[in-house]
């Protein structure tokens, strides 16, 4: 008797053991049915560390405005007290008009009285973990609409790339934000020694005489590529609306291998350049329309190169998509991120407050809608 009341206590124990071990199955089974697997999730907070705040300890660094790999180390470019600066350049030539953003941001009466503030620097990280001031702009006397004043030559520094020549000598480019005449394209082969090239056109020496900042710089097909992103007093609306190749930019002789506005006379600027399947793309700011993106193979002895058209009107959106203002490839696709100058509402072209957003173009040039607004677009709807 006693052995079979054993008996019955371990028959029980099993299966209580059975049945909590099916309970837990099951409940495993119907999580994991319904969490999605951590490779699906994306990246979280958990997964960056940060490495800089605060503007490298300095506030006035209001951007990371640039950054590129060069010779094992990261360079990142800022741009100074950028909202202070846009203002006090449209408020020399009477064309100031603030948006939501500006009218945050408190700025000084004068601020020619205190010039230093609006130095760029570049600053590098290395492999140590460290963060080092490689750069910083130059103080210099410049005269902007017939007055002079002492001024940074560079208010920021908007673009990078590393371009070997044909020497195999490598080296890093930088565009400047700078005063109306004086933007300009940085070289440095070490990292630490910068000199200006003085960008210029054969046959045209005025064409850059009122750029304000050059912005992209990429490397395509052995050649470097740039575009003038604003002139004097606009911040992101430009008088040269024209892609620009350079076999030697060390020289610094530019040829223009775009018409100017892409023949698109309301396009107000190149917002941004990028290299996908073999293809050099250029995204427009346009605030009549919306932004255009136009491809090129970049090939053929004739210049300006052919290039096509494959999105207009801001992705269907209009003047909301204002600019195309990012632009990256990515497994097999190019996205597009879109944005308003001013801070989102451009007050100057009567573009209201909207949301950005972003599309992805394939390698066959027809796109979808990854973050944005659904809407109907040539007869297709767009998710």
């Amino acid at each position: 008797l006693f052995i079979f009341f054993i008996f019955q206590s371990i028959n029980k124990i099993f299966k209580c053991l059975f049945i909590w071990i099916a309970c837990l199955f099951l409940i495993l089974t119907i999580f994991l049915s319904v969490a999605p697997c951590k490779d699906n999730e994306g990246l979280s907070q958990e997964d960056f560390i940060k490495i800089s705040e605060n503007g490298f300890g300095d506030p006035l660094n209001s951007y990371a405005w640039s950054m590129a790999w060069f010779k094992g180390r990261l360079y990142v470019g800022t741009g100074r007290d950028f909202i202070c600066v846009g203002r006090w350049i449209r408020k020399l030539k009477g064309t100031i008009v603030d948006g939501p953003l500006q009218d945050a941001v408190e700025c000084l009466e004068n601020p020619l009285d205190f010039p230093e503030n609006f130095r760029a620097e570049i600053w590098r990280y290395s492999n140590e973990g460290n963060w080092e001031r490689v750069y910083k702009a130059p103080l210099v006397t410049i005269t902007v609409y017939g007055k002079e004043y002492i001024l940074p030559r560079d208010f920021g520094y908007r673009g990078m790339a590393v371009f070997k020549d044909s020497n195999g000598q490598e080296s890093l480019f930088v565009s400047t934000y700078s005063p109306p005449g004086v933007a300009n394209i940085l070289q440095t082969t070490d990292g630490i020694n910068f000199t200006e090239t003085n960008p210029y056109v054969p046959g045209y020496p005025a064409i850059f005489k009122e750029i304000t900042s050059f912005r992209s710089l990429i490397t395509f097909k052995g050649k470097l590529y740039m575009s003038p992103t604003s002139s004097s007093g606009n911040g992101n609306i430009s008088n040269v609306v024209r892609v620009f190749e350079s076999e030697n930019p060390a020289t610094g002789i530019w040829h223009p291998v775009s018409r100017n506005r892409f023949g698109k006379p309301d396009n107000l600027t190149i917002f941004e350049l990028a290299v996908f399947n073999n293809y050099l793309y250029a995204g427009t700011g346009n605030a009549k329309h919306g932004f255009q993106i136009w491809k090129t193979n970049a090939e053929g002895d004739k210049i300006p190169y052919h290039w096509i058209l494959i999105i207009d009107k801001g992705a269907g959106r209009g003047p909301e998509n204002e600019g195309a203002i990012s632009m990256c490839g990515f497994k097999n696709y190019l996205y597009v991120g879109s944005g308003i100058q001013h801070g989102g509402r451009d007050f100057e072209n009567n573009v209201r407050l909207s949301g950005a957003e972003l599309i992805r173009i394939k390698p066959d040039d027809t796109w979808e809608l990854v973050v944005g607004k659904r809407r109907v677009s040539s007869g297709n709807m767009i998710h």
